[in-house]
């Protein structure tokens, strides 16, 4: 899996894997967090989405179970 810079105030890099259905996205503050479940339908529309911080807390966020990744050291 490879993140993706976007352009967001809120969140730094998005990354997906298709055959799992996971979206990962990394926030401003560095935190790392998947979500499961994901269809590739949503993340093209994260990607094309006029504001990436608004679609991840009120089209992700609500939807879909997540956990928080540790930081690699």
């Amino acid at each position: 899996m490879e993140l993706i810079p976007v352009e967001s105030s809120s969140v730094r890099y998005v990354g997906y894997e298709e055959d799992r259905q996971i979206l990962y996205v990394q926030f401003i503050d560095g935190d790392l967090y998947e979500y499961f479940g994901v269809p590739v339908s949503d993340f093209i529309d994260l990607l094309h989405a006029e504001s990436i911080g608004w679609f991840v807390n009120k089209r992700i966020k609500p939807y879909y179970d997540y956990r928080k990744l540790e930081a690699a050291s």
